[in-house]
C-alpha cells in the first residue's frame, strides 16, 4: 500500500520519528484553494426559506447550501416545529436525511403541516430518509450509512437532537471523561459540515439548554440559557438561533450569533403550518406582553432577594430591634 502524504505525517506524530522530514512532506498535500473567492457566483444561489419572518435571521431571507444551523432552547420552544417546517420546505425539493435521536419524529404532524402548506405528501415521503439512533456511537455512525448518490440532491441534514445521546450516557459521567465526550462531539459537528459542503446541504441541530450558574435575575433569558455541549458545539454554528416560549402559541426566535446578520429577534406563532407569521398587531401585542412579563419576574426575584437579606440582617441584629418589613412583589403572567 503506497502512503500519501497525509499517511506519512500521521506516522511521525505516532512515532515520533522522521521530524526531519516533516515540511517537505506537508509541501505534498493538497489544500483546496479558490481564486478570487469574492467574485459573484455564476448561478443564482438556491435558499431554503421557511417563508416567515424567521427568514430574516435564516440567512437574511434564507439558508444557503453549506449552511450550519442550531436551534436551541428550553422544552416546547419550538425548535421542532421550525425542524419539521423546514423538512416539508427541503423536501418538496430534495432529498432530507433526518438522525432523530429524541423519538421527536412526528409522522402525523409532519403530514399535517405538509397539507397545510399545499405540498405534494408522497414527494415529501419519498424524499425523506430517517435514521433513529439508540446510542451516541450509533449516532456517530450515520454519517458512514449516507449513500453516495440520492435519487434528487440532498438539501437538508436534521439532527433533532445533538446531544441527547451524548448527556444520557453513564461513560461520559464526571469530569474525567468530558474531554473524550468533547472530541466525539467536535468529531460528529465535522461530519455533518464536510456532508453539507460535499452534498451542497444545509445543517440544522436542535440542542438542549442549561441554566448559567452566574446568571442573576435581571439578565435576559438569552444570556441565562446555555446551549449543552459548551464552546466544541457553540463555535461551528453558522447560526445560533435562541428560541424561548412567550404567551400561547407565540415563540420568540433571537439571533444570538452569525458573521453577516447582527442580532436581531423575531415573534412567530406555531400552528397547523407548522410556524408561522404573526400579524402586525398580535407581533406588537406580544412583545408588550413578553416585556411586561419578564420585567414582573424579574421584580419578584428583585423582592426575593431584597427579603432573604433583610430576613439575614434581622436575625444578626434580634437584640437590636425588630427588621424593617418588605413587601414582596411576586411575578405574574400578563
Amino acid at each position: 500500500m503506497v502512503k500519501n502524504a497525509k499517511d506519512k505525517v500521521h506516522e511521525m506524530l505516532h512515532s515520533g520519528e522522521g521530524w526531519t522530514d516533516f515540511e517537505s512532506q506537508l509541501k505534498d498535500i493538497e489544500v483546496k484553494c479558490v481564486v478570487q473567492p469574492l467574485s459573484e457566483p455564476k448561478e443564482p444561489i438556491a435558499k431554503l426559506k421557511t417563508n416567515t419572518l424567521l427568514d430574516d435571521i435564516l440567512g437574511g431571507g434564507g439558508l444557503e447550501a453549506g449552511r450550519v444551523v442550531e436551534l436551541y432552547g428550553e422544552f416546547a420552544s419550538g425548535k421542532t416545529q421550525v425542524i419539521f417546517t423546514l423538512v416539508v420546505e427541503a423536501a418538496s425539493e430534495g432529498m432530507v436525511l433526518y438522525i432523530d435521536s429524541e423519538d421527536t419524529f412526528s409522522r402525523t404532524r409532519i403530514i399535517g403541516i405538509a397539507k397545510a402548506r399545499e405540498k405534494d405528501i408522497e414527494k415529501i415521503n419519498a424524499n425523506i430518509m430517517k435514521f433513529s439512533p439508540q446510542s451516541w456511537e450509533e449516532q456517530l455512525a450515520v454519517p458512514s450509512r449516507i449513500p453516495e448518490e440520492f435519487p434528487t440532491p440532498l438539501k437538508l441534514i436534521v439532527v433533532d437532537s445533538l446531544m441527547a445521546l451524548f448527556r444520557s450516557t453513564p461513560e461520559f459521567g464526571g469530569r474525567s471523561n468530558l474531554g473524550k465526550r468533547q472530541e466525539l462531539i467536535r468529531y460528529h459537528l465535522r461530519q455533518l459540515k464536510q456532508l453539507a459542503q460535499k452534498y451542497g446541504a444545509i445543517v440544522v441541530f436542535s440542542n438542549q439548554v442549561y441554566d448559567e450558574p452566574v446568571a442573576n435575575p435581571w439578565m435576559p433569558k438569552w444570556a441565562c440559557q446555555k446551549a449543552a455541549g459548551g464552546h466544541s458545539v457553540w463555535h461551528i454554528g453558522d447560526f445560533r438561533i435562541f428560541l424561548r416560549k412567550a404567551m400561547g402559541n407565540v415563540r420568540i426566535a433571537r439571533l444570538v450569533d452569525n458573521a453577516e446578520i447582527p442580532s436581531a429577534e423575531r415573534p412567530f406563532q406555531i400552528n397547523e403550518k407548522g410556524i408561522d407569521d404573526l400579524s402586525e398587531d398580535q407581533q406588537k401585542l406580544a412583545l408588550e406582553k413578553l416585556q411586561k412579563y419578564e420585567e414582573a419576574q424579574a421584580a419578584g426575584q428583585f423582592a426575593k432577594v431584597k427579603k432573604k437579606k433583610t430576613t439575614t440582617e434581622d436575625m444578626a441584629n434580634e437584640t437590636v430591634g425588630e427588621g424593617e418589613n418588605v413587601e414582596e412583589t411576586e411575578g405574574k403572567d400578563v
